[in-house]
């Protein structure tokens, strides 16, 4: 399962809305991205402030000794059908969190500081039902902050939201024009 999902990411390819938000952080009109995939995109489109919610198969660790690792020391081993083991004999995991564990609290915390500080959080297709990650928003929101949120179902804080879209394309049309009007591109 996790060479499938974890280790061909090098089939995937940023898209324009990676590469919109990577754009909107180099003209300093958003501070970096937090994320609950695991799929590195934002970081292959130059994306330089993310906060990953749910880990990152950048990272790898022994369970049992906890050397370090990174992707492609152990990618190769993986793709061979094989689990990678460490020199001690450990089993080497990679730094997402699987079903059933828990959150890295000082990602998660940076996260929520990030919250209490922005101006705006834009929320991209997220259902906002997932705890604690659907909270960030909220305290966003509860800090002063505005909401936009992009999703094609209702979401619990769209009562609340300064701007809703259905879609992604709606989205960055509503963003480019607002962006190009105020001639920072």
């Amino acid at each position: 399962w996790a060479r499938e999902f974890c280790y061909c990411l090098d089939r995937f390819s940023p898209c324009i809305v990676h590469t919109m938000l990577t754009h909107l952080e180099e003209k300093g009109l958003i501070g970096g991205v937090m994320t609950q995939n695991i799929d590195v995109l934002h970081q292959k489109a130059g994306t330089r402030h993310v906060l990953e919610v749910h880990g990152s198969p950048s990272g790898h660790h022994c369970l049992k000794c906890h050397k370090t690792y990174d992707y492609d020391a152990i990618a190769p081993t993986v793709m061979k059908g094989e689990v990678p083991h460490c020199h001690c004999s450990g089993v080497i995991k990679p730094d997402i969190i699987f079903y059933g564990e828990s959150l890295d609290g000082k990602t998660l915390d940076e996260c929520f500081s990030w919250a209490e500080r922005c101006q705006l959080m834009i929320v991209l297709g997220s259902s906002l039902t997932v705890q604690p990650a659907a909270s960030i928003p909220l305290v966003a929101w509860q800090s002063g902050a505005q909401l936009c949120i992009v999703n094609a179902q209702p979401t619990s804080l769209d009562r609340i939201a300064t701007w809703h879209f259905d879609d992604l394309k709606t989205f960055a049309e509503a963003i480019s024009f607002t962006v190009s009007a105020h001639t920072i591109l």
